[in-house]
């Protein structure tokens, strides 16, 4: 799967490539694991298709940069007014992030000596508006390199450009560390009601760029 991911998508990073895996996944129902929490890692079975071909009822937004440690990094994404509450759609954001932090063999549990906390920002009168993510982040004060959020919104929400905030925290690294990081971000219809992606590629074009794939000889 990582190879044919690497093969259409030429300018992707191997932390993108790791964030696509995790994030299109479908649950892992069977066998059961007679395992500790701490000790699985992962979020699923990946399905390749959706990360290689975009759904009616779903667009997604990848992102790749650099964080600096104790500071924020503000991503873009596009919420489309079918999802409105008046659109008869049902929002749910999903946002998966990778990192490759430097690791501590010696500590099993706690080996990464980086992670990423994330929260969600909407559009609002006024520059913008904090939305609480905490109920709805996986692992969220886990030290790992992955960190995710999955939340569905049944109130009322503004449609248009939305942010997902990133804060990098590090434990024994120089202040002048930079860590390489990827997002999958993610905007879907739960009802599979509207056409998220053709309104997403419609009104949105102007802010966003398609990312450059591999076409069939």
């Amino acid at each position: 799967m990582a190879v044919e991911l690497f093969d259409y998508y030429p300018d992707i990073s191997a932390n993108l490539v790791k964030a696509l895996l995790l994030h299109f996944t479908k649950p892992v129902i069977w066998p059961t694991l007679a395992l500790p929490k701490e000790h699985l890692v992962g979020l699923g079975e990946p399905v390749l298709e959706p990360a290689l071909r975009p759904t009616p009822h779903a667009a997604a937004f990848l992102h790749m940069g650099e964080l600096a440690p104790n500071t924020f990094a503000y991503l873009p994404f596009f919420v489309p007014a079918c999802l409105a509450p008046e659109g008869g759609g049902l929002l749910r954001i999903r946002a998966t992030v990778v990192i490759n932090p430097p690791v501590d063999p010696d500590n099993q549990l706690e080996y990464s000596k980086a992670r990423v906390t994330l929260a969600l920002r909407k559009p609002a009168e006024v520059g913008h508006s904090r939305v609480g993510v905490s109920d709805d982040a996986v692992e969220s004060d886990k030290w790992w390199p992955v960190s995710q959020i999955n939340r569905t919104f049944h109130r009322s929400y503004s449609s248009g450009e939305w942010e997902l905030q990133l804060r990098l925290w590090t434990r024994g690294l120089p202040n002048d560390y930079r860590q390489k990081f990827a997002v999958v971000i993610e905007v879907l219809d739960d009802r599979e009601r509207v056409a998220v992606y053709d309104e997403v590629a419609t009104n949105a074009g102007n802010l966003f760029r398609a990312i450059r794939h591999r076409t069939a000889a």
